[in-house]
């Protein structure tokens, strides 16, 4: 196959890539890779090849997985449009919600959702009662909620409902003082830790 027959001219892009050809030092095919973007292009990657042959089987398999990608995208962006227009809240007033977070220990906080909105939440931190871990440190252990038991000075917050697509599935999350909140299990321990 020429050479000169498979450049993608600028501004032309399939499946929003262009490639530049040309032959290096030792006249081997080379093939670097632009992706476009809202400012302009990005260079994605670039790679000499043995042969034409495989610089061009290279180019039509970035073409096919960036048209895959883009139905990819296009499809979890219509599911998620469709569970905003079809959504009913699935959080119920009463429900215990869990946050774990932390960098060299484990911290588990609960709370309780005291109301719900169209979109999102109201909800209130409670307290919590420890155990040991057995077989763990003595600076480790299980927590449980303590449902009703607001903590003291605990105001009430809200939150959002965030929606989201994977893979034909429609997901819905909240955040409790900046972290990702989990729906809390009857009778679930959740195991913490510290340092202090």
């Amino acid at each position: 196959m020429d050479t000169q027959t498979q450049v993608r001219p600028d501004p032309v892009y399939v499946n929003g890539l262009r490639f530049e050809l040309s032959t290096n030092a030792r006249n081997q095919p080379v093939a670097r890779m632009f992706r476009q973007s809202k400012n302009g292009e990005k260079f994605v990657k670039g790679y000499f090849f043995n042969d034409e042959a495989r610089r061009a089987a290279w180019i039509v398999e970035m073409e096919h997985n960036a048209a895959q990608n883009a139905e990819r995208l296009a499809k979890q962006k219509e599911d998620k449009r469709k569970a905003r227009v079809e959504f009913i809240n699935p959080y119920k007033v009463g429900q215990i919600l869990y946050t774990s977070w932390g960098y060299d220990q484990t911290n588990i906080d609960f709370y309780q959702i005291t109301a719900t909105t169209p979109k999102g939440i109201k909800y209130r931190r409670i307290g919590r009662n420890m155990e040991a871990a057995p077989g763990c440190s003595s600076m480790s252990g299980y927590t449980t909620p303590c449902p009703g038991e607001f903590r003291e000075n605990a105001s009430e917050h809200t939150s959002l409902i965030q929606i989201s697509s994977y893979q034909g599935k429609t997901f819905y999350g909240v955040q409790c003082d900046g972290h990702s909140a989990s729906l809390h299990v009857d009778g679930q321990k959740h195991y913490c830790s510290w340092y202090a």
